[in-house]
């Protein structure tokens, strides 16, 4: 399954065959890339955030029946908080957040479902849900 959308703001044209998707990349970027990226990387999950302008977000998200739990924080230089934390078992989710501009949460349970909502207050507002 992959988006095929080169819009701003939005995510559409996702397959509905997540039956037995392994992961889901979600890329959402800016026209200022100038700046570096800070990397998480945690037990299959990799969380790339710019702590500038959020220049680009990137999550990667893979979950496995098991139960882990991790969770990390870095400090910007632009005076925000970029936050991870994992759950993962049976059902497992991923929340991110940079400050109060960008907060993700992914979920997923045993049957496949992914459910993912993505808001900005910098550049409006995505919302994406996958079923």
């Amino acid at each position: 399954s992959r988006v095929d959308s080169s819009e701003s703001k939005t995510i559409s044209n996702i397959g509905d065959r997540l039956q037995n998707t392994v992961g889901i990349n979600i890329l959402i970027s800016s026209s200022n890339t100038s700046i570096g990226i800070t990397m998480f990387v945690l037990s299959g999950v990799d969380v790339g955030v710019s702590e500038l302008e959020v220049a680009e977000f990137i999550l990667g998200v893979e979950l496995r029946a098991g139960r882990v739990t991790v969770s990390g924080s870095i400090r910007s230089s632009m005076g925000g908080n970029v936050s991870c934390s994992i759950r993962s078992s049976m059902v497992g989710s991923v929340s991110c957040s940079i400050g109060s501009s960008i907060s993700t949460d992914i979920g997923s349970s045993m049957m496949g479902s992914i459910s993912t909502n993505i808001g900005s207050s910098m550049m409006g507002s995505i919302s994406t849900n996958i079923r």
